[in-house]
């Protein structure tokens, strides 16, 4: 097969003496070109494949890029390119090894191999499937996969199994088998080293404790943020929360805005409103962005007053009435005219769920404003320091 790619490369450089050809990778039965015009930078791809190497029970491999070791009697499957005339696969079940002319070869799964892949709904790996050092973006993008049984992969040897799963919007919990407790299971992460956004925008991804206690969950790290403090006030259901403009649920546009809070969250919320409104910042406190760095702070203040903004310290908020915001000045009541409230008067911890969390794990850690309220910083090395120092015991 190789020789016959390389009779059609001199066959083509032949019959188009105008164009010329770059060979720009060469993977196992297949060879790549680049097909260029001369004196133009204008190109195209050319893909020229040999014969499917696979057959009989074997020829669902011919749907893979693979690469074969004669040696080690491996097939690695390096990506899932579903061919032309092939049916598109709904259900994969990779086995862990199969017979070519008599010999036993072992199947290896390389790093993302069905990232994208959209005709998949489940995937399931017979027990003793070998995982290659790094599963990044394995399954990254398939909206359609519902179901993976992991429990037969051996990932002993993985190292990174970032954005993993990331994107699969039809995949939750139940539809992922780890079985990490059960003894005869594979599947490990014992030696992985980055597991960040493994989980990322599965919008359909929810457990309950005891979902993650059978799955052989030791402790929770729990870092599940904080919710927006919001005073029993008089009026107080007419003001939106800073944390809602950010996110972009609210069109505003020439109001008159007044936000109730002078710490990071209101000044980076002013700075946000004031291109197209008329922004007021009321703060309780003798100063807006004490948390700020001294240096910083100065910058900002003036940026925000080149800006339009209006600060006003030690108001205190009091009721909002008839788009009238109600302050205590000193002894003197004080009123701001606003078409829009917007309340960043800080965070106060999320801990709905830590009950029942600590009914079913002996340990359970809090992190970032679930813990306490902070800032990006001690979030991070609070983290750092909790997870550098855990012990199961």
């Amino acid at each position: 097969p190789f020789f016959i790619c390389i009779f059609l490369f001199v066959l083509l450089q032949e019959l188009f003496r105008e164009y010329y050809l770059l060979l720009t990778k060469v993977i196992p039965n297949e060879l790549l070109f680049s097909v260029k015009i001369s004196g133009s930078s204008n190109s195209l791809k050319l893909h020229v494949r040999a014969s499917d190497p696979y057959t009989g029970e074997n020829e669902w491999l011919n749907n893979y890029r693979t690469q074969k070791n004669d040696n080690t009697h491996t097939i690695n499957l390096l990506k899932y390119r579903l061919l032309d005339n092939a049916e598109e696969e709904k259900n994969i079940t990779i086995p862990k090894s199969v017979k070519i002319n008599g010999v036993e070869y072992n199947i290896e799964i390389s790093g993302s191999v069905f990232n994208g892949v959209q005709s998949i709904e489940s995937v399931i790996f017979e027990k003793g499937v070998k995982a290659d050092t790094s599963l990044s973006s394995l399954f990254a993008g398939d909206k359609n996969l519902k179901s993976v049984d992991l429990s037969g992969l051996d990932t002993s040897n993985t190292r990174n199994m970032s954005s993993m799963f990331a994107n699969c919007s039809s995949l939750n919990y139940d539809g992922i088998k780890f079985a990490t407790k059960d003894a005869d299971s594979l599947f490990t992460t014992e030696n992985v080293e980055n597991m960040s956004l493994m989980f990322s925008n599965m919008t359909n991804l929810t457990a309950t404790p005891e979902d993650l206690k059978e799955a052989g969950f030791e402790a929770i790290f729990m870092a599940i943020g904080g919710q927006p403090i919001v005073p029993n006030l008089p009026g107080i259901d007419q003001a939106i929360t800073a944390e809602s403009v950010l996110k972009g649920e609210h069109d505003l546009h020439d109001q008159k805005i007044v936000i109730i809070g002078g710490g990071v969250t209101g000044l980076e919320t002013a700075e946000t409103l004031a291109k197209d409104n008329q922004v007021t910042v009321i703060e309780m406190a003798n100063q807006v962005g004490t948390t700020l760095y001294a240096s910083y702070r100065g910058v900002l203040l003036k940026e925000m007053h080149d800006m339009g903004i209006t600060i006003k310290t030690e108001h205190r908020l009091t009721h909002i009435e008839d788009h009238q915001v109600y302050t205590k000045h000193g002894d003197e009541d004080v009123a701001f005219e606003a078409d829009t409230v917007v309340l960043a008067m800080g965070v106060k911890p999320k801990r709905e769920a830590l009950e029942d969390f600590e009914k079913v794990f002996d340990q359970v850690i809090l992190l970032g404003d679930t813990d306490h309220p902070g800032q990006i910083r001690e979030a991070l090395h609070s983290a750092y320091d909790r997870a550098f120092v855990f012990d199961l015991g």
